[in-house]
């Protein structure tokens, strides 16, 4: 690229990023990290070359932040923390647009998962979560949001676990927001995760949740009044969706103590500001 830039940003790291070093023209470089550095499995052999020649590298919570210094001890003072923007007044007013087709002819309590249908979210936890749910004779829905490379397969084993009824993928939405205002319980069975962005959406339309218990999880979750945390197994993923459904006093707790708080930070804008304008 022949023109020079002033800011050039790689959203994400990895072909991306080299791209940016090698390729592009810009008086300020800058990469972003966006989940857990190890968990993930990144290629250090190949980025660490490409981050030195970087100005800032951002990751997106405190976790990922502390392992990201950890792997590159010597680039941690070009290592920032800045988190991903949610603003809580478009996330609530969009939630509002329209009630889910999907959810109107469903009685059943209602469970939602949304993520790529990649082996990091874990959606094959959810699957065999279901069978140990439909084997207790619990009526419900479980709904799962997005797509990926894991689609088929995951619908064999639906198919292989006779749960149909039970589960359902229901690929991309444009307007997730009704989906998770109007679910009974979001679910995330994540391996691994950085902030996940859906969670602090979750928390701003007040809805009762079980998260696995991946490295980074408790950067997002103060306490149980925020969510259930879970050990990264379909038995205990189960156990506790069967514990929330039988338990309506503790998600009536979660949903009180999710509607006094505020979970948005629009502020977190003037840290883009300084980390274009070299102030961080």
């Amino acid at each position: 690229m022949d023109k020079e830039y002033d800011v050039a940003i790689s959203y994400i790291s990895g072909e991306q990023t080299y791209y940016l070093v090698d390729k592009v023209n810009a008086k300020r470089k800058i990469t972003w990290i966006h989940n857990d550095y190890q968990t993930a499995h990144h290629p250090k052999k190949y980025d660490e070359p490409y981050f030195e020649q970087l100005d800032a590298i951002i990751t997106i919570s405190n976790q990922c932040l502390k392992i990201l210094k950890e792997e590159f001890p010597l680039l941690k003072n070009k290592c920032y923390c800045i988190a991903n923007i949610t603003s809580s007044s478009v996330v609530k007013e969009r939630a509002e647009e329209f009630y889910p087709e999907e959810y109107i002819d469903n009685n059943t309590l209602k469970l939602l998962s949304i993520g790529r249908l990649s082996k990091q979210k874990g959606f094959d936890f959810a699957i065999s979560a279901t069978k140990i749910l439909k084997d207790k004779n619990i009526n419900f829905k479980w709904f799962i949001i997005g797509s990926g490379k894991l689609k088929k397969n995951l619908q064999k084993q639906i198919k292989k676990y006779d749960v149909c009824d039970y589960i359902e993928l229901i690929g991309n939405k444009e307007n997730p927001y009704p989906y998770i205002k109007n679910c009974d319980i979001f679910i995330q069975t994540s391996r691994y995760e950085g902030k996940s962005v859906v969670i602090d959406e979750c928390k701003m339309l007040a809805k009762p949740m079980i998260l696995t218990n991946y490295p980074t999880v408790k950067d997002q979750i103060s306490n149980e009044n925020e969510a259930l945390i879970v050990e990264m197994s379909p038995k205990d993923i189960a156990e506790k969706i069967e514990f929330l459904i039988e338990n309506e006093n503790v998600k009536k707790k979660m949903e009180t103590y999710l509607q006094k708080n505020e979970y948005g930070n629009q502020e977190e804008i003037e840290k883009y500001i300084n980390l274009f304008e070299n102030k961080l």
